[in-house]
């Protein structure tokens, strides 16, 4: 049911309304009022990733959402869901972790976004030799260390092989078995100077030691190449396994031939990968996979996947380490432009404290400036600390606690203030070393300085603002709509039942297949079975099982049951007229029931249709309640300025 939410809870875009225009009520639910500015950062998002145009809305088709959406919002906030402890909990934690980059220094430049973007956008394809090191090892060890991977990469650049070397020397556990091989990667997937040498290594040539967190490296670049985008798959997977016989190889090497015939002549692949794929996962869903990077497939698959030129292009059969496939291309992403990517590109370099120049002195600087710190009162306290016992509390010495220390941002910091983080940064029965003071003073600056920071991030930072309320939202819907509609779903047997009795025919079965299938070897075998069955239409599977075995007759293949189109390959066949199956044997391979036409489904076959429709209706009927609890007025002439994506 996630879907439902993560629908609308977006992410920040650039607005294109006029600041004046943003900052006006588009839409007012109840006695809240929504900007125009909130409005188009969940339309423009919500429409930017989606990649059927015929998905997308226009600005006023969205609206209808976005107050449904708002709807179970403030219902939720009216509920008193946002006082839960838990939920509480779970945002204060999560404003920490997205406070985390924006309460610290980070310098970057227009070239460092240029340059993550490019490495986004080109992969590259290296092998590394690993000298653990700890990052507070001493001298010595890293000189030692240092120039052991110094003698090493000389070895190799008189003519040793890397690979060889890195299977002897290198300290990855992985080194072992794939030589110091990592294959392919891109920016933002290795540590940052890890990343940094192998991008400004020269293809076949080798770095000096590159140190990172583990220890030195030394990497070999075998290529670079640049990534064209995401190829979205459906496959047919006829697996093998590393011991199976030749004659199974083949076989399956037959089976799929067959069924790439089958789909060259217009079979439906969806139906081909339900019903032959060994894939089970994808095979339910019609063989369709997910978007991958040409370096997220081996590279057979990875070949031919980037070769297809067309959405429902199919490959010829491919040998894998897995068995035989056949894939088909049903969408193709390229890479997105700079401009798309260069908000999260930002992002991802504040969140990187490798990629990221920290240095907190220009930072609290710069906290000065923005709230007008100033400072009136430290060489008064001062010389009052340094007339006083050292190992008295600070602050019982004080004799004017409310002199201002500093102000800042119409704000004063207090000689008390100040005295009481002395004291409670001092260990209990410790001495207060007076020649710390300083040390002391910068501390506590520091910090009160954050914290206003901190208080001041919804203000300063309209993304922070924005991503917060998207997730404040996100939870509070998601608390709500799992226990207004889902639970309620699930819980409520006397309701689901009305609803099936209201609805018996939502769900049908097509025609399906009642009987025998039968695979004789031999005419005897087939003529004992029509002569068992014309005397006892209705005899039962275990009963004829034993006329069978008295009649020394083991061979014969039996199946009883419904079977709906594509349930099993043999009727199939015969019903549906479809491919003859490998195993048929004109003739001998035969059927013997009823069709049963379309009929509905009860409720005990289509239980969890049945209560996800269910959900649905609550939904739908608590929307209806939600319309007429709250008045909603919407500012058409504004909608009307905002563009369509």
């Amino acid at each position: 049911m996630l879907y439902k939410i993560s629908l609308l809870v977006v992410a920040l875009v650039v607005p294109f309304i006029t600041f004046s225009q943003s900052q006006q009520v588009i839409v007012s639910i109840g006695d809240h009022e929504i900007l125009a500015e909130e409005f188009e950062r969940f339309y423009q998002k919500n429409n930017q990733y989606l990649t059927d145009e015929a998905e997308k809305k226009s600005p006023k088709e969205y609206m209808d959402l976005f107050i449904d959406y708002k709807l179970k919002v403030i219902e939720a906030e009216n509920l008193q869901y946002d006082t839960i402890s838990s939920f509480q909990k779970e945002m204060e934690q999560y404003r920490s972790e997205l406070a985390e980059p924006y309460l610290t220094h980070v310098e970057y430049t227009d070239e460092t976004v240029k340059t993550a973007y490019y490495r986004i956008t080109h992969e590259v394809d290296a092998s590394h030799i690993l000298l653990l090191l700890d990052s507070n090892a001493m001298p010595e060890d890293t000189a030692r260390i240092y120039s052991k991977l110094m003698d090493i990469r000389k070895q190799i650049l008189e003519g040793a092989d890397f690979n060889e070397m890195a299977a002897q020397y290198s300290e990855d556990p992985s080194a072992k078995t794939n030589s110091g091989e990592l294959g392919y990667f891109k920016g933002f997937e290795m540590v940052y100077p890890f990343e940094d040498a192998a991008y400004n290594t020269p293809i076949g040539e080798v770095s000096l030691p590159v140190r990172t967190s583990y220890g030195y490296h030394l990497i070999k670049v075998h290529d670079k190449r640049e990534i064209t985008g995401q190829v979205k798959l459906a496959h047919i997977l006829l697996r093998t396994s590393t011991g199976s016989s030749e004659e199974t190889i083949n076989s399956k090497k037959q089976l799929a031939d067959s069924l790439l015939v089958l789909l060259k002549n217009g079979e439906d692949f969806s139906n081909m990968a339900q019903k032959f794929s060994d894939n089970r996962q994808t095979a339910a869903n019609g063989g369709v996979a997910t978007y991958y990077y040409y370096s997220d497939l081996p590279e057979p698959l990875a070949e031919s996947a980037f070769s297809l030129q067309n959405d429902g292009d199919i490959s010829d059969v491919i040998r894998t380490a897995s068995g035989w496939q056949i894939i088909m291309r049903l969408d193709f992403q390229p890479v997105a432009s700079f401009e798309k990517q260069e908000e999260l590109l930002i992002n991802k370099i504040k969140q990187n404290p490798e990629i990221s120049s920290h240095n907190e002195e220009i930072f609290l600087n710069k906290l000065k400036a923005d709230y007008n710190y100033s400072e009136t009162g430290l060489s008064e306290f001062i010389n009052q600390v340094l007339q006083n016992e050292s190992n008295i509390p600070v602050a019982e010495q004080m004799e004017n606690p409310d002199k201002t220390l500093f102000s800042y941002n119409n704000k004063n910091s207090t000689f008390g203030d100040f005295s009481s983080y002395i004291d409670q940064s001092t260990p209990k029965q410790g001495t207060f070393v007076k020649s710390k003071i300083s040390d002391f003073y910068n501390q506590f600056l520091k910090e009160v300085l954050l914290a206003e920071e901190e208080n001041q991030l919804e203000e300063k930072y309209p993304e922070f603002k924005y991503l917060y309320q998207e997730y404040y939202e996100g939870i509070l819907l998601f608390n709500f709509s799992e226990d207004a509609i889902w639970n309620a779903a699930l819980e409520d047997s006397v309701g689901l039942a009305e609803f099936y009795k209201n609805n018996p025919r939502l769900f049908m079965w097509n025609n399906r297949f009642e009987g025998w299938i039968f695979q004789c070897n031999t005419q005897d075998e087939k003529d004992l079975i029509e002569t068992i069955l014309a005397e006892d239409d209705k005899i039962s599977k275990e009963e004829l099982l034993d006329i069978i075995n008295n009649q020394q007759t083991h061979s014969i293949q039996i199946e009883k049951g419904i079977f709906a189109n594509g349930d099993n390959p043999i009727v199939d066949h015969l019903v549906w007229d479809k491919a003859k199956p490998d195993n048929f044997k004109n003739g001998l391979s035969f059927i013997h029931g009823n069709l049963i036409k379309s009929e509905p489904k009860t409720l005990k076959e289509a239980k969890g249709l049945y209560i996800s429709a269910y959900q649905d209706y609550l939904e739908e009927e608590l929307l209806k309640t939600l319309h007429k609890k709250y008045k909603i007025k919407v500012n058409k002439k504004l909608l009307k300025t905002i563009e369509a994506e």
